[in-house]
């Protein structure tokens, strides 16, 4: 948890006053934030006394590491506190024994006047264990504080690790202003995993301005760095940072986090600001579980300490949530959802049951996020919503009061799309069965649709769960008589289409009833009030295919979107043939579609392709009963019929005369270079045998149409093909 400057002061003085030797505090904050000011006030804190000696690097001279010169300073300052004949002498015995040089022996011992360049002069030889030894036989117990806000080098933090071996009994304090980059905080890793005791972490709060209480979750405190404040806005902030290269540094590695993704674990401590190691490690098994994924900047962004988890520091964990809080909000749904949707990962046992529990009850409870009020808040209300339907779902133990309260905190918050937020809410309406949480679903997904200020690109299985969504509310709709859902239903549509998409849904399933006529009118209704075809909305139930000749394509095509506005799902070479292995394949599939409509013109009569799927549709026993052809006769100045039995022989003598040519050139080759050529010998053959079968059958008896060239109107034709199909009793 970030702490104030005020509490950071307190507790340096109750450390400093302990009795524990070689306290080691590190006050952990970036530039601009007040750590070189906190570290002044604190060297100057008038609670210090002549019976602790306070030092720091800043008058030694030289560039030896920090902690030498922190050592330096101290023994000047307790020699200068107790500058006497004796000391004196005493002090140049014990540097005579680590070194036997005489310099100035005489001069320092008679001359009472001495300053820090002398005495750094006789000390700045020695190792930092050395000096600390000095110290010790010059001041004995006498406390001592160093303080020091350098970049430590090497022999510093070499000494700092070995400090849990040190078995003199001096009562040492060091307090280490740090900037939080990678390399700090694994130092202050290492000096926690080697020292285990005797270290504290202090992240700075810098000084902040804080919201009205019930803020939205995008919300924040203002900050203040080096004088500005983030109320001013925070762009100009983050100009202020731009123009720093340490600040930005720190801004351009929050940016890499962003970009790489947050993790669920990283959400637990944005929003709490210290959570207990034990859950988060069970957040990260949880995690692995769900995800089989873990962050490559664990390390970086967050220090094990006492139990504890410290985020990198308050500008780091400002900028991130400012940058990221759309991914963090999105992030905490969807893992909780996530959860909910595999619970029964978690709970399989007894041991598993009262982890989870803990957990959610650890993460149920707003923490006091001084920064990020609104987001702390924000996914305690999750965390409270999931422990109150996980143990609905565990035991099946359906309360209404909670259940209500539960949606409640739900809808206070804008749920963004995704499949797992829809899978989630149609798993939590399976056991409450309140509706709410259905209208909730389209609004997400709608506001999904309107909130992209660019082009969407929707997955497939995206598609696939809003299509379904849809049709499990017309469902439920249906079932509750809920007119609510059906406009949700409308306004979902509105805004799909609006974005270049159209997604439809399928009602096939739904019982044609008298009970579901009132919402399936008041659903057409609404369409046409809205100006949507239902062909846009409605997943066709039944296929249709065309069948045509590609120099009937114009008809072909008015024909194809006109029935596609009554909600058919027409099938047809130019667009589905790709699904097909061949065109072979795509033609044998006229038998496995609902039904087929016919162009047959002259030019289809004598199209091998086109003749070659009548005569496929002619193995089906019931193709009668679900076929439509539409005849395009030949124009009145021609003066011909295609019903005349004249024409009806010319196409049959066509298909025999052609058949008849391939045998003769096929009859040319040797058997082994006319295998293919003799299949397709047979098909043309079937096709002279078995014309006059289709002529006399459909022209005669299944004619649904004639349409003349003249005409460029194709209402009437795809008002025949639908009441048709409608007497067929096949379920629309």
């Amino acid at each position: 948890m970030f702490v104030s400057k005020e509490y950071i002061k307190k507790q340096v003085l109750n450390i400093i006053h302990n009795d524990t030797d070689n306290d080691i505090v590190f006050i952990v904050a970036n530039k601009g934030i007040g750590k070189l000011k906190l570290l002044n006030e604190l060297y100057d804190f008038e609670s210090f006394n002549k019976n602790i000696i306070v030092a720091n690097e800043k008058k030694v001279k030289g560039t030896y590491s920090s902690l030498k010169k922190c050592f330096i300073d101290g023994i000047y300052n307790y020699l200068k506190q107790n500058n006497t004949f004796k000391m004196r002498c005493e002090f140049l015995q014990i540097i005579y024994r680590y070194n036997n040089a005489s310099q100035n022996r005489k001069t320092f011992i008679f001359n009472k006047k001495f300053n820090l360049n002398i005495i750094t002069k006789m000390l700045y030889q020695f190792t930092i264990e050395v000096l600390k030894e000095i110290y010790i036989e010059i001041a004995g117990n006498t406390p001592l504080v160093i303080f020091t806000n350098s970049i430590l080098s090497c022999d510093d933090r070499e000494y700092l690790e070995k400090l849990k071996y040190d078995t003199w009994e001096a009562r040492i304090t060091f307090v280490i202003g740090i900037r939080p980059s990678e390399d700090a905080l694994a130092f202050i890793k290492s000096i926690i995993t080697e020292k285990e005791k005797g270290v504290w972490v202090f992240p700075l709060l810098p000084k902040i301005s804080v919201n009205e209480a019930n803020t939205s979750p995008t919300k924040f405190a203002s900050i203040t760095i080096n004088g500005y404040e983030k109320s001013l806005s925070y762009s100009k902030l983050k100009q202020v940072i731009f123009s720093n290269i340490e600040l930005f540094e720190t801004f351009s590695f929050i940016r890499s986090l962003i970009d790489d993704g947050l993790k669920p674990y990283h959400v637990f401590f944005l929003a709490n600001q210290e959570i207990t190691f034990f859950d988060y490690e069970y957040i990260k098994k949880i995690s692995k579980l769900l995800y089989q994924e873990s962050s490559k900047y664990e390390k970086q962004l967050i220090l094990p300490y006492n139990g504890k988890l410290l985020w990198m520091d308050v500008l780091s964990y400002y900028l991130f949530l400012n940058e990221g809080i759309e991914e963090a909000l999105f992030e905490t749904q969807n893992f909780f959802f996530n959860v909910l949707s595999n619970i029964e990962k978690f709970v399989f046992n007894k041991n598993e049951k009262k982890d989870y529990y803990s957990f959610l009850q650890n993460t149920a409870t707003s923490k006091n996020n001084t920064i990020a009020q609104g987001f702390s808040d924000y996914f305690s209300d999750f965390a409270r919503v999931m422990k109150i339907l996980s143990s609905q779902i565990i035991y099946n133990d359906f309360n209404l009061k909670s259940s209500l309260f539960a949606i409640e905190l739900l809808d206070k918050y804008v749920l963004k799309f995704s499949e797992t937020s829809i899978d989630a809410l149609i798993k939590i309406y399976e056991y409450t069965q309140v509706c709410t949480l259905l209208d909730m679903g389209l609004k997400c997904i709608e506001y999904y649709f309107n909130a992209s200020n660019k082009k969407l690109v929707i997955s497939k299985s995206q598609e696939k769960t809003i299509s379904n969504f849809q049709k499990f509310c017309l469902i439920e709709a249906c079932r509750w008589s809920d007119l609510t859902l059906i406009d949700g239903i409308i306004n979902l549509q509105k805004s799909i289409l609006s974005s270049g998409y159209k997604i439809l849904f399928e009602v096939k399933s739904i019982s044609n009833s008298v009970n579901n006529t009132l919402i399936f009118e008041y659903l057409s209704n609404q369409l046409s009030e809205n100006n949507i075809r239902i062909g846009d909305v409605i997943m066709p139930k039944n296929t249709i295919f065309l069948s045509y000749t590609h120099k009937n394509e114009t008809i072909a095509t008015l024909i194809d979107n006109s029935l596609q506005d009554y909600g058919y799902h027409v099938v047809r070479d130019t667009r589905d043939v790709s699904s097909w292995d061949n065109l072979k394949q795509f033609m044998q599939s006229i038998r496995k579609q609902d039904f087929v409509v016919l162009l047959v013109s002259d030019a289809y009569l004598h199209s091998e392709n086109c003749m070659y799927e009548v005569m496929q549709l002619l193995k089906d026993e019931s193709f009668a009963s679900r076929t439509f052809p539409i005849v395009l006769n030949f124009p009145k100045s021609e003066n011909k019929s295609m019903f005349s039995a004249e024409y009806w022989t010319d196409i049959v003598l066509f298909w025999q005369k052609q058949a008849e040519l391939l045998k003769e050139k096929i009859e040319k080759l040797s058997r082994e270079n006319s295998a293919g050529l003799d299949l397709k010998y047979r098909d043309i053959k079937n096709i002279a045998q078995n014309s006059d079968v289709f002529l006399q059958t459909f022209f005669n008896n299944l004619l649904l149409e004639i349409y003349s060239p003249d005409q460029d109107d194709v209402t009437k034709i795809v008002e025949s093909i639908d009441k048709k199909i409608q007497n067929t009793c096949i379920e629309i």
